[in-house]
């Protein structure tokens, strides 16, 4: 039986059913991130993510609290402790291009979050008081040019590119 279109249309890249509130269901969509309290018939924008091209996300939730969700994107690790209606990043500061194809939560350790990237297995301390940076940038010392990931790739991927300097710098790609 077909409910309706999630949002305002567009490709739905993930789809779950919350294990421990089973009425609700949760969506990804080109647009953002949707819930459905009623098995699908109405959703709700959680929250505003726009995303194009092909993606692998997921959702994973926390088996002793209903209110912990991560979102895995790809290129970005989220997480929510209000059952998806604020969000926060993780893993940022990790090293290289962070490309997260999964997520846990450790059972026995709430503050504990497990990332997987193309470089292995991150253990992320979500408890962790947040550190205050200034306004003076940290540049790299050097010019690098990162491997693209994920190689191989279909039909996008993604280069980063550090510089010593704030600047303007072009990148060319040849086949």
């Amino acid at each position: 039986e077909y409910y309706n279109q999630v949002g305002e249309g567009g490709t739905i890249y993930a789809l779950h059913r919350h294990p421990l509130e089973t009425k609700k269901l949760y969506t990804a969509t080109e647009g953002g991130l949707y819930l459905s309290e009623d098995e699908g018939k109405t959703w709700v924008l959680l929250a505003h993510q726009e995303f194009r091209g092909p993606r692998k996300m997921r959702l994973r939730f926390d088996a002793h609290d209903s209110q912990r969700i991560l979102w895995i994107t790809g290129t970005q690790l989220l997480s929510s402790e209000d059952g998806g209606h604020t969000w926060h990043s993780l893993g940022e500061g990790l090293t290289g291009l962070p490309w997260f194809s999964d997520a846990a939560f450790d059972p026995l350790d709430p503050a504990v979050v497990y990332a997987a990237t193309a470089w292995g297995v991150y253990r992320l301390d979500t408890y962790q008081p947040d550190t205050a940076v200034g306004a003076e940038q940290i540049l790299p010392a050097t010019f690098s040019l990162h491997p693209n990931y994920p190689n191989p790739f279909n039909p996008t991927t993604a280069i980063r590119l550090s510089l010593p300097r704030p600047g303007e710098a072009e990148l060319a790609i040849y086949n």
